[in-house]
C-alpha cells in the first residue's frame, strides 16, 4: 500500500500547472487598484492632524505612526487603520524612530523623503534612474510610486516583519521580528528564503544580527523559488519545477470576509491572522486578530541551538508552550527574577549573589520542577546514582545551580548562565533548583560580635561612626550620645567593651555596607529582611 501523501504537498495538477498564471493574474489585478494619487510636493507632519494618507476603501493608513502612548516617537509605517487594534503591517525607520515635527514628502524629484525635526533627512525611498509622478496608498496595503502607470517602487517589496495577501518573499529576502511587542527595533528571531533555496526561521543574536542554527526548515535546496501568501489567504513556498509546499496548514479563510496577515512575532514564532469585516464574516469570531495557524508548532520543543545563544527565552529562564496559538510565555526558576520584566528575552538573574568564599550548603535548598530542563548547560554527569545522590553532589558544589535527574540513576550539574531553558509533557526529567532557605543574602553575611570599643582608642569612635552613617539619624544621635557618655563618664583607665545586640557586616547586594540593629536590608529587588543578631538568626520571616 502506498504511503500517504506528504500533508505540505499540493500535488494537484490544475495548481502546479497554473502557478505562474495566478500569479500573474495577481500582479495585474494589484496594479490595476485605482490608485489615490499623492501629488509630489505633498508632506505629512508627525503629530499635527495630517499625519497620514489613507487607501481609497480607508482600510489602511500611510504615514506617522506613535510609537507610545505618549505619541513622542514615530515611525513612518503602513497599518490597518479600520481594526481595534490597529496593526502595524510595514515601517522604514523602525530602529530610528522620529520626534513630532518630523515631516514625509513626496519630492519634486519623484522620492519619498522622512526628514526629522531638525530638518536631516533620516530615510528615503524611490527609484534611482527614474522620478516618481505620483505615490498611491492601495487597498492591498501596498504602497507604490508610480510614473505614467507603472510602478517605479513598492513597499511590498521590502517587507519588515509582516506579509499581506498577495505578496511574495523571494529568494534572498526575509522578515525581522520586532523585538518586543512595544519595541518596534530589529528583534531576535529571522523569516529567510535563502538564495540556496531553503526558507528557514533563525533565532539571531542581539545587536549584530549574527544568525544561529535554524530551528524550523523547509529543505529544498536549490528548488525553492519563492514564498507566497496568495489572494485567497492561503500561504505557500513554490518551488522551480511549480510544486506548492503547504506551510501554514491552515483553513481558508476568504478575503472578502476576513483582514488577513502573516507576522513573525516577538516570540519567533510565524502566526497568521485574520479578523473579521464588519458585516461580513460569519461564526464565532470575535472582534479582535485571531491567530489561526502558526510554524513551528511548538517553538519551545523545536529551538535547540547548542552552540551559542540563550535558546527561545533569555539566559536563566525556561520556555512554556499553552499548545495553541497563543504567545509562548518565558518564566523565571524560583529563587531568580526577571532582570528587566518588560524585555523578558534579557533573561532572569538569581535573587540571591552567588559566592564560593563563604559558601555553606546548609544554607540552600534543592526546589524540583517536572519536565523542565536546561539541556546544554552542565559541566558534571554522574550514573547510576539516585535522587538524594544527585542532590547532594549539587548542594555540595557551590558552582552548582541546577541538577537535572533522570530515568532514575542519571544525573547532571549545570552552572550558570543556563541557556535554551524548556518546560512541557515531551521533557521526561526533573529539574532540582538551588534556592537560599531564606531567599535573601543575610544568610551569607558572617555571624558574631565584630565591634570592640576602649575608652582610651578613641580611634574606634570613627569605626563607629562610619557604621552608624547607614542609620536613622534619630537613633544616630542618641548612640552617639551614650558611647560619649560611657567613655567620657567613666573613670580614667578603665577599660570597657561595648557589644552591640545585632551583629554587623558587610552587605553583600553588589557594593559594601552595614547595617543597625531593627534597621532593614533592601534587597535590590525589593525585597526586604530584617538584620540579623548576634547568632545569626532572623528576627524576620522570609522575604519575598
Amino acid at each position: 500500500m502506498a504511503s500517504p501523501p506528504s500533508p505540505y504537498l499540493l500535488p494537484s495538477l490544475i495548481l502546479t500547472r497554473t502557478f505562474l498564471l495566478v500569479l500573474l493574474l495577481s500582479q495585474t489585478i494589484s496594479s490595476a487598484q485605482s490608485y489615490s494619487n499623492i501629488t509630489q510636493g505633498t508632506t505629512l507632519t508627525a503629530g499635527s492632524s495630517i499625519s497620514s494618507w489613507l487607501s481609497p476603501s480607508g482600510d489602511f493608513a500611510f504615514g506617522f505612526y506613535p510609537t507610545n502612548a505618549q505619541a513622542s516617537l514615530f515611525l513612518v509605517a503602513i497599518w490597518f487603520e479600520s481594526t481595534s487594534p490597529k496593526a502595524v503591517v510595514w515601517s522604514a525607520n523602525r530602529d530610528a524612530p522620529v520626534r513630532s515635527g518630523s515631516t514625509l514628502q513626496l519630492t519634486s524629484d519623484g522620492r519619498l523623503s522622512l526628514k526629522d525635526e531638525g530638518g536631516n533627512e533620516a530615510w528615503s525611498a524611490g527609484p534611482a534612474n527614474a522620478s516618481a509622478a505620483a505615490a498611491a496608498v492601495l487597498d492591498s496595503g501596498n504602497v507604490v510610486l508610480t510614473a505614467s502607470g507603472g510602478i517605479l517602487w513598492q513597499s511590498f517589496d521590502l517587507p519588515t516583519d509582516t506579509l499581506l495577501p498577495g505578496q511574495v518573499l523571494g529568494l534572498g529576502s526575509d522578515l525581522r521580528s520586532q523585538l518586543t511587542d512595544s519595541d518596534f527595533s530589529d528583534g531576535r528571531f529571522e523569516l529567510a528564503a535563502q538564495t540556496s533555496g531553503e526558507l528557514q526561521l533563525l533565532p539571531l543574536a542581539i545587536p549584530s544580527g549574527n544568525q544561529y542554527d535554524p530551528y524550523w526548515s523547509i529543505d529544498t535546496t536549490d528548488s525553492g523559488f519563492q514564498l507566497v501568501y496568495n489572494e485567497s489567504g492561503s500561504i505557500y513556498f513554490a518551488l522551480t519545477n511549480g510544486t506548492l509546499l503547504n506551510v501554514t496548514m491552515a483553513s481558508v479563510y476568504s478575503t472578502e470576509d476576513f483582514f488577513q496577515r502573516t507576522r513573525l512575532d516577538p516570540d519567533g514564532v510565524f502566526r497568521q491572522y485574520i479578523y473579521p469585516k464588519s458585516g461580513r464574516a460569519t461564526g464565532s469570531w470575535s472582534g479582535k486578530w485571531n491567530a489561526v495557524a502558526k510554524v513551528p508548532a511548538d517553538i519551545c520543543q523545536d529551538l535547540q541551538s547548542d552552540g551559542a545563544g540563550s535558546g527561545t527565552c533569555g539566559f536563566n529562564s525556561y520556555c512554556r508552550s499553552g499548545g495553541d496559538q497563543s504567545e509562548v510565555n518565558c518564566l523565571c526558576p524560583p529563587g531568580y527574577s526577571f532582570i528587566d520584566p518588560e524585555r523578558k528575552y534579557k533573561g532572569c538573574d538569581q535573587d540571591f549573589p552567588p559566592s564560593c568564599k563563604r559558601y555553606d550548603p546548609a544554607q540552600f535548598n534543592l526546589i524540583p520542577i517536572n519536565n523542565a530542563d536546561w539541556p546544554f548547560s552542565d559541566y558534571e554527569h554522574y550514573t547510576n546514582v539516585n535522587e538524594d545522590q544527585c542532590r547532594q553532589y549539587c548542594l555540595e558544589d557551590c558552582l552548582c545551580a541546577v541538577a537535572i535527574f533522570w530515568d532514575e540513576k542519571e544525573c547532571w550539574k549545570k552552572k550558570l548562565p543556563l541557556s535554551n531553558g524548556k518546560m512541557g509533557s515531551y521533557i521526561n526529567r526533573r529539574a532540582l533548583i538551588k534556592v537560599s532557605k531564606s531567599n535573601n543574602t543575610s544568610l551569607l553575611l558572617p555571624s558574631g560580635p565584630v565591634i570592640s570599643v576602649v575608652k582610651k582608642e578613641r580611634k574606634s569612635l570613627i569605626q563607629i561612626g562610619a557604621v552608624l552613617l547607614g542609620c536613622s539619624g534619630f537613633f544616630n544621635v542618641i548612640f552617639i550620645a551614650l558611647i560619649i557618655a560611657k567613655i567620657f563618664g567613666s573613670p580614667r583607665g578603665r577599660s570597657q567593651t561595648f557589644q552591640p545586640q545585632s551583629s554587623i557586616g558587610t552587605g553583600r547586594y553588589g557594593g559594601g555596607g552595614e547595617v543597625c540593629e531593627n534597621s532593614v536590608l533592601v534587597h535590590p529587588r525589593g525585597s526586604v529582611a530584617q538584620a540579623f543578631d548576634a547568632e545569626g538568626d532572623s528576627d524576620a520571616g522570609r522575604s519575598s
